[in-house]
């Protein structure tokens, strides 16, 4: 339970360090947890939205980001019992319509969109949202 808890709050900080994203209304909207990947010291792990991880099963409820029209976005985890939320601004890359930059107190992130999906990750890890 306690690495669960360790690896949310790593990916939170993930998301959360996102940066800067543009207004374009075909990304705008609400996407949801689909899956996560993780690598550590030569193992990889992969959990999808649905499936038990150490005991929990991960919703795709669990995380949430909306990517708003005015450039802003939100993202929420939600698991035993927490509640973290954090707000940041969104940018679209204006030569590459599939590349996002999302950004959280001057910290910026790059995501990539495919279709209705949205992935990003950073230091070994990737989460994907659907949308």
């Amino acid at each position: 339970m306690k690495k669960f808890k360790i690896a949310l709050a790593v990916l939170l900080t993930l998301v959360i360090g996102l940066v800067c994203l543009t207004a374009c209304g075909s990304v705008t909207g609400t996407y949801k947890f689909s899956s996560m990947k993780m690598e550590s010291g030569g193992v990889s792990v992969e959990i999808k939205a649905g499936e038990e991880y150490m005991g929990v099963t991960i919703s795709e409820d669990a995380v949430t980001l909306e990517l708003k029209s005015d450039g802003t976005f939100v993202i929420s985890g939600s698991m035993l019992g927490e509640t973290l939320s954090q707000e940041g601004t969104w940018e679209q890359d204006e030569e590459d319509s599939s590349k996002l930059t999302l950004t959280v107190d001057g910290v910026s992130q790059t995501a990539t969109i495919d279709g209705g999906t949205l992935t990003m990750g950073m230091d070994g890890m990737s989460m994907s949202f659907s949308k």
